[in-house]
């Protein structure tokens, strides 16, 4: 009986990790065009492209992409291991102790500051954004320096989980500047009817690099390593380049 108990359990554990493996890979992220774009239910753009020439045409592994509610809400599912992969972060260290980073980004993505039209001000260094009011996305990081600057300058700045809430806030006068990646920002500003009412200012925050790093809890975390070396020879190759060109080829059509 025993022995019928243990087999039962062995096969039932192979049964597991099989299943786990015919599952594919989990992409998780929100609209942020042109880095990743929110088609229907599933995510399009640069970062899926390249995830999927990496994961599905190099290794076999089916990868699957899907917007998780807020970027908040992907990251904790990334942090749990329900999703193997997040799209478009940057590093901070918080993402580090939960997720696994690639040697090289997938793409550079320069940050803006958003504001009212009419309501300009002269932004030539981080310290001119200082006693204004902030409003940003719940989960997004610009970086540690940045990130680091917004906790320490702006304790009471207001977390919105979306861009329509932030542009609305803007419109209502209730907060000054928003800080955001310039493309996402600019293509959101125009699909959300803001386009001659919301500008960036001239001089960007900062250029930040996009990552797409692999949950510690992965069911496919074996699979890092050859992940790693994958994107490095893709961008070597110039292969994720021609897929960049690509979208912003179509982003100023």
């Amino acid at each position: 009986m025993k022995l019928l108990i243990v087999s039962f359990l062995w096969v039932c554990f192979l049964f597991s990790k099989c299943l786990y493996a015919n599952q594919g890979i989990m992409a998780c992220s929100v609209h942020y065009p042109p880095f990743v774009i929110e088609k229907g239910d599933s995510l399009t753009g640069i970062i899926p492209e390249v995830l999927t020439i990496v994961f599905d045409k190099k290794l076999g592994i089916p990868i699957t992409f899907r917007r998780w509610g807020s970027w908040k809400r992907c990251q904790k599912a990334v942090e749990s291991g329900r999703f193997d992969i997040m799209m478009a972060a940057v590093h901070n260290d918080e993402r580090e102790i939960y997720a696994v980073y690639t040697k090289v980004p997938i793409a550079e993505d320069p940050q803006s500051v958003f504001v009212w039209k009419g309501r300009e001000f002269t932004f030539q260094e981080w310290n001119d954004l200082k006693g204004k009011r902030a409003g940003v996305r719940l989960g997004i990081s610009l970086g540690k320096k940045f990130d680091s600057f917004l906790s320490e300058n702006f304790p009471l700045r207001a977390h919105l989980p979306s861009r329509a809430q932030v542009y609305k806030m803007l419109e209502l006068n209730r907060i000054d500047f928003t800080p955001d990646g310039f493309y996402p920002g600019f293509i959101t500003v125009k699909e959300l009817g803001y386009s001659d009412k919301i500008v960036a200012l001239k001089n960007n925050i900062d250029s930040e690099f996009l990552f797409a790093p692999m949950s510690k809890k992965s069911k496919h975390i074996d699979s890092f390593n050859k992940y790693d070396e994958l994107l490095e020879v893709l961008k070597a190759d110039g292969v994720i380049d021609k897929v960049i060109e690509h979208h912003e080829k179509a982003l100023l059509e």
